[in-house]
Order: structure tokens, then sequence, then C-alpha cells
């Protein structure tokens, strides 16, 4: 299946393809896991490992798909079949599909001469039941052939000597998944490329009159927020500046943002006000230039405010 989806990134030239073979669904974990960056999106060869990996929490619906089966697979691999067969097969088993998609295909190209018998999936926990369903309808006469989109089931069928031919995805539903993928992809660098900008407030409790606060106790307190505000600029890889009195900013690009930036962000805010009784406040602005993510980061004070 690897090798059938690398013939059609060929035609992708400015996009690096880094393929991942595995014999067990479950080694779909360590592929992954070790593998997260630099890939921008996964393609996954078929729904069993796409959902194994959904459910698994490995990859989400923004940076993973897989090229769906439709009834040219079918009508491709049944066709295969005969040809192997030299015969025009009438009866057999298949999975994958719903019964409803199957009867569809059936009706519109006028094949409901086709007896079936299937097995509708897209969840690996009922991957072990696959080669008894087509075992057992083979061997009661019910099905010449059993058509399959599992590799595990094709594998294990062919050492009991069943006729078996394994469905994969047509050439255009891969082509078109790939599309879609590397448009996703450019979306999201677009995204995390952007400006972006922390702001930091902070009220001094300044009082009339208060020269030896203003003078030296204030001054320890900004110094010591400044330092702490200067780990948060190393956190997201940014520059921080001081932009006047309890104001503070620091430049960094959206993609630097991410949940451990901003779990720092609370923990620094409770932190100052256990130990200095003070409120620091932070607003976090996006933009496509400088100007615009300050804007944003303005609004976001204010409504902290």
């Amino acid at each position: 299946s690897v090798e059938k989806i690398r013939l059609v990134t060929e035609n992708f030239k400015h996009i690096t393809f880094i393929p991942f073979i595995y014999e067990d669904v479950y080694q779909v974990d360590e592929l992954i896991q070790n593998n997260v960056t630099p890939i921008d999106q996964w393609l996954f060869s078929g729904v069993l490992n796409f959902t194994y990996a959904m459910k698994k929490k490995l990859v989400g619906e923004d940076n993973a798909t897989y090229p769906p089966l439709y009834g040219s697979s079918f009508f491709g691999t049944l066709l295969k079949a005969q040809l192997a067969e030299n015969k025009v097969i009438k009866k057999i088993s298949m999975d994958t599909f719903s019964d409803v998609e199957v009867e569809k295909v059936l009706a519109f190209n006028q094949l409901q001469a086709i007896e079936y018998l299937n097995f509708p999936f897209s969840d690996y926990t009922y991957i072990h039941d696959l080669t008894d369903f087509h075992e057992k309808a083979y061997q009661e006469g019910r099905a010449e052939v059993a058509i399959t989109s599992t590799n595990y089931a094709y594998m294990q069928l062919k050492e009991k000597n069943v006729p078996v031919y394994r469905m994969k995805p047509a050439y255009l539903a891969i082509q078109l998944s790939i599309e879609m993928l590397i448009e996703r992809a450019q979306a999201n660098r677009f995204k995390l490329s952007q400006i972006a900008m922390i702001g930091a407030s902070i009220d001094f409790h300044i009082q009339e009159n208060d020269h030896v606060y203003f003078t030296y106790k204030m001054k320890q307190e900004e110094l010591d927020i400044k330092k702490e505000l200067l780990l948060l600029a190393e956190e997201v890889s940014g520059s921080f500046i001081s932009v006047g009195l309890g104001s503070y900013l620091i430049y960094t690009s959206r993609g630097e943002i991410n949940r451990e930036a901003l779990q720092f962000m609370f923990e620094l805010s409770n932190k100052i006000h256990a130990t200095q009784q003070l409120k620091l406040q932070f607003a976090i602005g996006y933009g496509e230039t400088t100007s615009q993510a300050e804007q944003h980061v303005n609004l976001g004070l204010k409504q902290v405010q």
C-alpha cells in the first residue's frame, strides 16, 4: 500500500514524503511518537490505521487523513479477481464498506445480480474477526472470493488457501488526499509563522507622596518581575522589551506559543501575586504585521482590566 501511494507522490516534486512501514497496527504508536517533527501532515494508507491513531490521540483531524475507498476501488479489485480466477464472479465476501454504500454502488451500476456478504467496519478492534468471517463465507459456498481492505486479513486468508484479493484506494483518491494535506500544511505553516506578541502589565500600587516606595521597593519589585519575564521570553524564543512602568512586550511567532508557554504564564501570574501581592496580567496578540499584533495585545489588555 505504501508503494502504491509512492507512485502518486512522484507528481509532487516540491514535497518530501517519508514512508513508514509496519507489520502490525499496534506499531503505529511508536512510529508516530518517535517521528513527530518535522512532519507537517500524516497520510495513512487506510481507515484502519487512521482510526487507530485517532482513537489513541496520536494525530488529530487537523494533521492527518487517509485516501477513502470508493466504488472504483471495489470494481477494480473485482475485475482483477475475475481475470485471475478466469471466470465471472457473482458471489463475494467483502469488508470495510457500509451495507448502504454497497447497495448504492451495485444499484447505480445495475449489478444487483452480484451476491455479497459484507462486514462493515472502521475500527481496528474488529480486525481479528475479519479472517473468520471471510473463511466461513468461502467454506459455506456463499462466496467465491474474498475482497478485503486490510493486509492482516489478506495474509491470514492466503495462508488458509482462501482466494482473496486486497482492495486499495484508487489513484485519484490518493491524489486528492495528498492535495488536501498540502493545502492544510501550507495554511498551518502560514498560521504558525504569524507574528505573535505577549503583552504584560502590572499595577505597582503607587501612592501619592510615597517617594520611598517609588525609588526603592518598586524598582526592586520590577527587577524581580523583569527577571521572570525574561525567562518567559526564553521559553517562547522571543525578544523582551520594557515599554514603560509596568508595561512589557515579548515579540515572537505564533508557533512558539504552545501549551507549555501558556502554562508558564499562568504559573508566573500566580507566583507574583503570592509573593508580592501584585496582579500580573497577560494578553496575547497575533497578526500578519507587528502593528496588527500590537493592536490586538492592547485590546486584550483592556479586556483584562
